[in-house]
């Protein structure tokens, strides 16, 4: 059963990264996505923050590991990485 609910989690996240590839974001996809973006963001979802510039900056860094280790997960456990899935992955703003 275990395996089960592992694998239905798997295809959760592959669908919703797959959607996430055909969906239009809530932002232009050419607006830059600015700590000035992720705030008004948050305010309109109900869950003002702030963050300083270099907080977001952090955040910011960091990305492109985290896509890495997407992409490495996505290798081990199904094969291969799709590009689309991976493309959802970066149009994610953080």
């Amino acid at each position: 059963m275990r395996e089960f609910a592992t694998a239905m989690t798997r295809r959760r996240l592959m669908a919703t990264a797959a959607a996430l590839s055909i969906t239009r974001p809530g932002l232009a996809a050419n607006a830059p996505w600015t700590r000035q973006a992720f705030e008004q963001a948050m305010a309109r979802s109900g869950r003002p923050c702030t963050l300083t510039d270099e907080q977001f900056e952090a955040i910011q860094a960091r990305k492109p590991a985290a896509i890495k280790r997407i992409a490495d997960y996505l290798q081990a456990h199904r094969g291969a990485a799709d590009p689309r899935v991976l493309a959802a992955f970066e149009a994610v703003p953080r």
